[in-house]
């Protein structure tokens, strides 16, 4: 329901009021459609951009590091094994950071106040 509502609603209002709905800070119509596109129909595509996203992704050959957080319900760690498996030709590593790892809720948002474990485990895993 929320693929559909929430384009309406920033389309309708000209950006999507996410702290007044409970989602999100205020967020730009154009980026509340394309999410909603990718969360339809799983294809990463952008309003006006000629680019195939997806066909640059099969072509992506570097190792990809990606995070997700244990208790984040936005981006849940099976999200991200979607998006890794377009990119067949990488070599993905998939991290899960717990609440503890963090040392804040390990959720969407709460990572960005304390973002030194995130960047670290990003590093040690691209040397």
């Amino acid at each position: 329901m929320a693929y559909r509502f929430l384009p309406w609603l920033a389309q309708r209002l000209g950006a999507l009021p996410g702290r007044r709905v409970g989602f999100g800070g205020t967020e730009a119509r154009g980026l509340i459609h394309d999410w909603a596109r990718v969360g339809l129909s799983n294809h990463y595509a952008a309003r006006d951009l000629a680019n195939d996203l997806e066909a640059g992704m099969r072509t992506v050959s570097t190792p990809v590091s990606a995070i997700v957080f244990n208790r984040d319900w936005l981006a849940p760690a099976g999200s991200m094994q979607q998006l890794l498996a377009k990119m067949p030709a990488s070599k993905p590593m998939l991290h899960v950071l717990s609440s503890q790892q963090l040392g804040t809720r390990a959720d969407h948002f709460h990572w960005m106040k304390t973002p030194q474990q995130v960047a670290a485990t990003l590093l040690r895993h691209n040397d």
